[in-house]
């Protein structure tokens, strides 16, 4: 199960995982999901997708039933659907706050909770949780996104330790500066403020990462779907920064 799969990172994901042989069901807001989970089937993968809002405890119950109809089964979870708003602290509205913590942070503990009798049934399974870098080292502009980051580093290493005894991992990959239309909407504030395109926003950021390259949503595809793989069955808990080195 993929939430937020239908553009960005999320479609990234789901590719990854089909390459590795996973059945998925996916999920956006709208119907994008279903329409990545199309092109998946296209190329051979088994697939389906449904519009759900990760805000809703039970969007995610109907997306658990949904995948068991399907597939009989859920094995892992992964956490990607995300919200981000940037504005100073003097400017952020209390919708757009609201907002990123109901989607960001709500959306992932529910999420977990939803899915937990489904990985019971089966002895076990992997959640994993979509964070960011800023989780870790807060970015100005980005603070309340970075604040709700925060809560899901916070959220994976708890109910890692919750979950262990049930034989279920729950880790989170920290993506770094993926470029994609959602990177460009969220830096709609900054904008405002210094005058630059989204364009150089991005190719700053670049030039202060050590590697000096974006990361791409393959990158954080890859990094998914080995902690979703039996490689990762000993590691629960961790996070991994995939940010070319920032």
């Amino acid at each position: 199960m993929v939430t937020g799969a239908g553009r960005g990172i999320g479609a990234s994901i789901a590719e990854a995982l089909a390459r590795e042989g996973f059945d998925l069901a996916l999920s956006s807001r709208s119907d994008s999901a279903a329409r990545c989970a199309d092109e998946l089937v296209s190329h051979g993968a088994r697939a389906f997708g449904l519009a759900a809002d990760a805000s809703d405890p039970a969007s995610f119950v109907e997306l658990v039933e949904a995948a068991r109809e399907r597939y009989g089964r859920v094995d892992a979870l992964v956490n990607n659907a995300g919200i981000n708003h940037s504005g100073s602290v003097e400017e952020m509205a209390p919708e757009q706050f609201d907002e990123m913590y109901a989607v960001n942070v709500r959306g992932v503990f529910f999420g977990v909770q939803a899915v937990l009798p489904a990985l019971r049934e089966v002895g076990g399974g992997a959640i994993v949780n979509i964070a960011s870098f800023v989780g870790r080292t807060p970015v100005p502009g980005f603070t309340a996104y970075s604040a709700t980051k925060a809560a899901v580093l916070s959220l994976t290493r708890g109910h890692a330790l919750e979950l262990a005894e049930q034989g279920i991992t729950v880790n989170a990959v920290c993506p770094g500066n993926v470029w994609s239309d959602i990177w460009s909407g969220a830096t709609r504030g900054i904008r405002d403020e210094t005058g630059k395109t989204a364009e150089q926003l991005f190719e700053d950021a670049i030039a202060a990462t050590p590697l000096r390259r974006p990361q791409t949503g393959a990158d954080i595809g890859a990094a998914t779907a080995f902690l979703c793989s039996d490689a990762a069955r000993n590691i629960t808990g961790e996070a991994i920064y995939v940010t070319g080195g920032i």
